[in-house]
């Protein structure tokens, strides 16, 4: 062999043995796990609170040009009585009186007097809001034997009237509805339906010439019969007829006490 074949020979060898070494160094790749794609968190959904109903601030137009007409007026007077039912559901009278009415002063009348002790009496008190005073007197000549010209002080707050007419109006819901109509005491009335400020469902009959009420009930629904708590009544209503000596104590009276 030829000192050319030889240094061939010799070259293709270490040609070999660089491949063999390359190929042995590359690095082996590791194999592919399967892992699991991540969670997906669950979308937060957050809640829009949703605005609350308006609250009715107004009366409608009708309810109120009817209010408005017994809202001004300071002058009147009328018979009050009251009624609620009995264990049998029978309708009792809770009170009576007649009552005028001239700005902050009231007479209060009753049909029977109302006896203080064995010698003293009175059937009829005068109430003045303004001053907070109250006086007993007797001015029936049937009830009053001896005890004419005398008066008596009272508890201004145990003989005070908290429901008239002026404070109905002044109590009416903005939910009123007129529902219908009816004559009552020979007057013409709308009837108003509305909640009142108790929670209880209220019907009032209104005088469509004066405004002023003239019946009031509260109501509840039971099984769908309708079932009245109360029944306040202002009949002989007469308005701008009430003088001041109405419903002032006459000059020259004694008070007692």
């Amino acid at each position: 062999m030829n000192k050319h074949a030889i240094i061939g020979l010799v070259l293709i060898s270490l040609f070999v043995v660089s491949c063999a070494q390359q190929k042995e160094d590359l690095p082996v790749p590791s194999p592919i796990e399967n892992t699991p794609p991540p969670e997906t968190a669950a979308p937060v959904v957050e809640e829009i609170p949703q605005p609350a109903a308006p609250v009715q601030k107004s009366y409608s137009k009708d309810v109120e040009e009817l209010l408005l007409k017994g809202k001004g007026k300071a002058n009147y007077k009328y018979y009050f009585s009251s009624m609620a039912p009995n264990q049998f559901g029978q309708y009792e009278e809770k009170a009576g009186y007649d009552l005028y009415v001239r700005d902050s002063k009231m007479k209060k009348s009753y049909a029977s007097p109302v006896k203080i002790d064995s010698a003293n009496m009175y059937d009829a008190v005068y109430l003045d809001s303004a001053e907070k005073k109250a006086f007993g007197m007797c001015i029936t000549d049937t009830n009053c034997v001896n005890i004419q010209n005398k008066a008596y002080p009272l508890d201004y707050e145990s003989e005070k009237v908290s429901l008239t007419p002026s404070s109905i109006l002044k109590d009416v819901s903005y939910d009123a509805k007129i529902v219908g109509t009816e004559i009552f005491d020979s007057s013409n009335t709308k009837i108003l339906e509305y909640v009142n400020k108790d929670g209880d469902k209220e019907r009032l009959n209104i005088d469509s010439y004066s405004g002023l009420p003239l019946k009031q009930i509260k109501y509840i629904i039971e099984n769908d019969v309708t079932k009245d708590l109360s029944r306040n009544m202002f009949t002989q209503v007469v308005v701008g007829s009430v003088k001041l000596s109405d419903v002032q104590l006459p000059s020259g009276v004694n008070v007692t006490g």
